[in-house]
């Protein structure tokens, strides 16, 4: 999941007072900057940010001059905005606390080989034959007709039949 992506049309989190635009089409990610997680060229995980409109991230960024709010107190807002993005991501279920595990994809109906079998060409019915590893005979079996082939040249390999002379 993209969290950047995530962020257009969420509320804004940081909500500085008297600056905060309250609209969701303008909410970005606005990313904290911590010394050994960031900086450098280096954008902090998407986790470690806040869900904030355009005018509170410029101001939290200090793109913005402010008279009115110290850096200290711009750095807790963007903090306690951070908390708010997770606890809501949380509640979201894109991110996941520990204990918690997704849910775990369908089990298969059939059981799968570990790898796939030796497909050819029946040259009776033209249709698909699969090679027999139970009885390591080395042979083929039509999926069609039930006959089998030996390993020999009397099975055309798949990729000399046309599409048109392979049934389905």
């Amino acid at each position: 999941m993209n969290l950047r992506k995530a962020a257009a049309g969420e509320p804004c989190e940081i909500r500085v007072p008297n600056v905060c635009r309250g609209d969701p089409d303008y909410t970005v990610l606005a990313h904290v900057r911590i010394v050994g997680i960031s900086g450098a060229g280096l954008k902090a995980p998407d986790v470690i940010a806040a869900l904030g409109c355009d005018r509170c991230h410029d101001l939290c960024d200090g793109r913005t001059p402010s008279l009115e709010y110290t850096y200290d107190q711009r750095r807790l807002m963007l903090l306690e905005g951070m908390a708010r993005t997770q606890a809501r991501r949380i509640e979201q279920g894109y991110i996941l606390t520990k204990g918690e595990r997704e849910s775990a994809p369908p089990k298969l109906s059939k059981i799968v080989p570990r790898r796939l079998p030796s497909m050819r060409v029946c040259p009776k019915c033209k249709s698909r034959t699969t090679k027999i590893f139970s009885l390591g005979t080395g042979k083929y079996q039509c999926q069609i007709c039930n006959h089998e082939y030996g390993e020999g040249a009397e099975l055309l390999p798949e990729a000399h039949v046309s599409p048109s002379t392979e049934s389905t």
